[in-house]
C-alpha cells in the first residue's frame, strides 16, 4: 500500500532539499530495511538531477549506505540494542515496529536524534498481536489522545504529559467488520484500485487463516498471530 515507498521519498527529500547529514534506515529483519534503502538508491539514479548529485553507493552487506555530494548519508542499520549508537540521526526510520517485542532498539536508534535540530523518528507497521509492545503502547497513547476512537484503552489513562509531537497516520478497518465486507478492504488498503492491488489478490489472501488476513490485509489487532490448537469455529460448533 506505499509504506516503503513513502520512506523512500521521505527520505530523499530529507537528503536533497533538507541536506539533512545522515538518515538512519532500520527494520527487525536488515534485508527489509536493505529492501528499502536499495528503493531509495533507485530512484535516485533513475532521476538524472538526482544521480548528478550521488556521490558513493556502498553496497556491501550489512554496511550499506550511500553519499551525496552534498555530504548527507543514508545508512542501513539492524533494529537491535547496538544499532544506530554513536550516531546522531536527522531522520530514523524503524520498518515493522510490530516485530519490537521490547524497548531496546527503540531506544538505542531514537536516541541518536538528540543532539539534532529539526529530528524525525517515523515507524511504519501493520497491526501487530499482544506481544508488539512498542507499537501498541504509542498506538495507545496516540489513540488517547484522540479520544479512544476505538475503545482501545477502556478507561486506562497515561501518566503525565503525551508528547505534543506523536502523530499517528492509521488505515485500518473498523473493528469487528467481518472479513468479507469489501469495505473494511477499502478502509484498510488506501491502495486499492490505484495500483496493482486489486480486490482479487485480497481475495487470494483470504486462503490465510482468519487472524493473518486481519493483520496483514485489514490491519486490525489479534490476541496473537500464532495459530492456536483449534482451527478457527472448531471450539465453537462444540
Amino acid at each position: 500500500n506505499g509504506k516503503s515507498t513513502l520512506m523512500q521519498i521521505l527520505s530523499l527529500w530529507r537528503m536533497y532539499v533538507d541536506a539533512a547529514p545522515l538518515v538512519i534506515g532500520t527494520a527487525q529483519n536488515l534485508d527489509i530495511a536493505e529492501e528499502v534503502w536499495q528503493g531509495a538508491v533507485d530512484m535516485a539514479e533513475e532521476v538524472p538531477e538526482l544521480a548528478a548529485e550521488l556521490d558513493q553507493v556502498f553496497k556491501q552487506p550489512g554496511k550499506k549506505y550511500f553519499r551525496l555530494t552534498s555530504g548527507s548519508r543514508y545508512k542501513v542499520q539492524a533494529a537491535s540494542r547496538r544499532g544506530g549508537r554513536g550516531l546522531s540521526g536527522d531522520l530514523v526510520i524503524l520498518d515493522e515496529l510490530r516485530e519490537h517485542q521490547n524497548w531496546e532498539a527503540w531506544a538505542a536508534v531514537t536516541n541518536t536524534t538528540m543532539a539534532r535540530d529539526f529530528a524525525q523518528v517515523w515507524a511504519a507497521s501493520n497491526a501487530g498481536d499482544n506481544t508488539s509492545v512498542v507499537l501498541s503502547y504509542l498506538r495507545k497513547q496516540a489513540h488517547f489522545e484522540l479520544g479512544d476512537p476505538d475503545g482501545l484503552n477502556q478507561g486506562e489513562t497515561f501518566d503525565g504529559d503525551i508528547e505534543s509531537s506523536l502523530g499517528i497516520f492509521e488505515w485500518s478497518a473498523t473493528p469487528g467488520i467481518d472479513i468479507h465486507d469489501r469495505a473494511g478492504w477499502a478502509q484498510a488498503n488506501p491502495s486499492l484500485g490505484y495500483t496493482a492491488l486489486g480486490e482479487r489478490a485480497l481475495v487470494a489472501a483470504m486462503a490465510a487463516p482468519e487472524s493473518k488476513f486481519r493483520t496483514e490485509n485489514l490491519c486490525q489487532w489479534v490476541d496473537s498471530m500464532s495459530e492456536g490448537a483449534f482451527p478457527p469455529g472448531v471450539w465453537e460448533s462444540t
